[in-house]
């Protein structure tokens, strides 16, 4: 003969009361983040009849409503240059784009010869370097 457990809530029972604390986890948190954004619960009934993905959707439309107090209205400005659409405006750009642009010539390297020694070809770089320094100067 078996003997009778003196436990006689089963795992039921178990499930039932964590669901029930789950639940009851949900309507505070719900009830809490209506009373800061001042608004009622959404409409349908209680917290525990809604479905997971309902409570997703609740969620993030009063966070959507709190950052649209928060910041206010915002508009999207797209980066990098703008297109001109007036062909004249393009034309006047392209004319004071010309009036801006320099040119720039390039420093040359002087001759040399086969017998040159190293010092006397870094000399003739050095000043060739300056003189062309001197040149973009004026």
């Amino acid at each position: 003969m078996t003997r009778k457990s003196n436990y006689t809530k089963g795992l039921g029972k178990l499930f039932q009361s964590a669901k029930k604390q789950h639940q009851d986890k949900l309507r505070a948190q719900a009830e809490k983040l209506a009373g800061q954004l001042g608004v009622g619960l959404p409409s349908g009934g209680s917290v525990l009849e809604q479905t997971s993905l309902d409570d997703l959707i609740a969620t993030v439309e009063l966070k959507k409503e709190a950052w649209a107090d928060d910041t206010g209205e915002a508009e999207y400005v797209a980066p990098g240059p703008a297109l001109i659409q007036d062909a004249r405006s393009r034309i006047a750009a392209e004319r004071a784009a010309t009036e801006r642009r320099v040119l720039l010539s390039i420093p040359r390297r002087p001759r040399w010869r086969e017998g040159m020694d190293v010092d006397e070809l870094q000399a003739l770089e050095s000043e060739a370097f300056a003189e062309w320094r001197r040149g973009l100067a004026q």
